[in-house]
């Protein structure tokens, strides 16, 4: 009997016993949406009470959730305002991971021109990477905060 070479796991005798391996392939896609906000929206909560507001709207398969916020007042906000948006003033910055198949839909409703005024947002960029769209909208990563 000529023995195969074994390529993947769950052809392994082992396997029966070993947890399978979460490759790249099997997780959920996801995109990563940058957004400006309106000068009301000053806290986190806030926020995420009108993204709740938002899905409420739309059909989508999983909730966004909110990884950056930066509120109108703060210096990454001043600065996105005056050097990459200098006609816009008093901005916020949002940066939310939503899934893949979710994305068309949330960008269609938040790229209208009217969507700053009665959502509290507008989209400003789209990327499959997080650091992508740090870097379009002027955003230094923040450093972990231990518990």
């Amino acid at each position: 009997m000529v023995k195969k070479k074994v390529k993947t796991l769950e052809a392994l005798p082992l396997g029966l016993f070993m947890a399978k391996r979460l490759t790249k392939a099997l997780r959920g896609k996801r995109r990563w949406v940058g957004l400006v906000t309106a000068p009301s929206l000053q806290s986190r909560k806030d926020v995420e009470d009108k993204i709740d507001e938002i899905i409420d709207e739309l059909d989508v398969s999983s909730t966004p959730r909110l990884m950056d916020f930066f509120r109108s007042d703060s210096e990454t906000s001043r600065r996105f305002c005056t050097e990459i948006l200098p006609e816009q003033e008093y901005l916020g910055l949002m940066i939310l991971r939503i899934a893949h198949q979710d994305t068309p839909a949330l960008r269609a409703f938040l790229s209208q021109s009217s969507a700053l005024e009665r959502y509290g947002m507008r989209t400003y960029t789209t990327s499959g990477k997080i650091r992508l769209v740090r870097q379009r909208m002027g955003i230094v990563k923040q450093p972990r905060q231990h518990r």
